[in-house]
């Protein structure tokens, strides 16, 4: 997957009157890449921010185990646990 800070300079190198095979090497990535996201097929990804989440789940913070920044409990690893102990 490519980030949609990639897919934006896409679209704005194609504004500038760049061919594909251009863009694609200005940017690094596949010829095919570039054609899926000026015809509309690949699209930036709707995220949701820490605002947008009911207050519920509290704020995101440091997961204890592996270190990753999660809204607790860790699903990563409650799920290695339970591998773990099965």
């Amino acid at each position: 997957m490519i980030k949609d800070v990639t897919v934006d300079f896409i679209l704005q190198l194609s504004l500038s009157g760049l061919s594909q095979r251009k863009i694609a090497r200005e940017v690094g990535v596949a010829r095919e890449t570039v054609r899926r996201v000026l015809s509309g097929k690949r699209q930036k990804r709707n995220r949701i921010s820490c605002g947008d989440l009911p207050s519920r789940f509290g704020k995101p913070s440091r997961c204890d185990e592996c270190g990753g920044f999660v809204y607790k409990p860790c699903l990563a690893c409650t799920v290695r646990s339970r591998e773990r102990s099965a």
